[in-house]
């Protein structure tokens, strides 16, 4: 039992870490002229401003921090699940730990979103 919890959470936890970085690694897969690592810009924001555009490099979806912390949340109740039923150690800490990273991501965003937020009402 606490071999398939801690192979649900490692499989979970990649599924989300995609959805954090799927701007990221699609960055460099552009092709521009000389110079291009100068321009910040995508061409999506060059031809499509305002609410159309994307968000800030700032920013972070207000959806992947909810679901950053309820996933942190459900493998830190799963880590001591796997502690107390199935008395395996090592994996409970395993998901602990992912579940921590997961807290740390939400609380990367909500910090991500207040720097921006402030850098916004400076302008």
């Amino acid at each position: 039992m606490g071999t398939t919890i801690l192979i649900a959470a490692i499989l979970t936890f990649l599924g989300l870490l995609s959805l954090n970085t799927g701007g990221a690694a699609r960055e460099g897969s552009y092709r521009r002229g000389p110079g291009w690592y100068l321009d910040v810009r995508t061409p999506r924001d060059v031809l499509m401003k305002g609410r159309m555009g994307l968000p800030g490099p700032g920013r972070v979806p207000r959806w992947s921090i909810v679901l950053s912390w309820i996933a942190g949340g459900a493998f830190l109740a799963a880590a001591v699940v796997v502690w107390l039923v199935a008395d395996s150690v090592v994996e409970a800490v395993i998901v602990g730990v992912l579940g921590l990273v997961l807290l740390g991501l939400a609380i990367d965003g909500v910090r991500r979103n207040r720097s921006a937020t402030n850098e916004e009402s400076s302008e």
